[in-house]
């Protein structure tokens, strides 16, 4: 016999928010950069390198449902300075690129406002989704009456967002 698992998607978000991120670079770059780097193929697997190095350095994945929105935007914000740098490095190292402030710049400013946008509609479509089915909390057993244990359970009941 075989248990079925109902509403176990938390095991997609990662994946999906990473793909969704790779395909806005990839057309981003194609469409900034189509005049300027000869092979942009090779100049679009180089950033996925760098994206994906970046993000698990700075662990920019690891967004949970109750993680505030400003730690959201400390990562995008790292996420996205740490890329330019990448992205910018290209360049002196490329025979067939030429480095255009301009593009750097509309690239740089695009990547952060689309990135920002999917991160947060992700993370708040999901968060009204879980209170709309109920399958953000938890069960939580407190065992003893300790002055710790009291704040804890006061914490459990004041912040529904944490989902317990």
């Amino acid at each position: 016999m075989t248990v079925v698992q109902t509403g176990r998607y938390s095991k997609y978000i990662r994946p999906i928010s990473i793909l969704i991120d790779l395909i806005v670079i990839a057309i981003l770059s194609f469409f900034v950069f189509k005049e300027l780097v000869a092979n942009t193929l090779l100049f679009v697997f180089y950033q996925y390198l760098g994206w994906s190095l970046i993000a698990f350095s700075i662990k920019f994945y690891d967004v949970y449902r109750f993680t505030p929105p400003v730690v959201i935007a400390s990562k995008i914000f790292q996420q996205t300075i740490l890329f330019l740098l990448i992205v910018i490095a290209f360049f002196p190292f490329s025979k067939h690129a030429i480095f255009e402030q301009r593009a750097i710049a509309i690239f740089a400013f695009s990547i952060t406002v689309l990135i920002s946008i999917f991160k947060f509609l992700l993370f708040f479509y999901l968060k009204k989704y879980r209170i709309i089915t109920g399958s953000n909390y938890r069960n939580a057993i407190i065992i003893g009456f300790t002055p710790e244990a009291i704040r804890l359970k006061d914490l459990f009941e004041t912040r529904k967002d944490y989902g317990y």
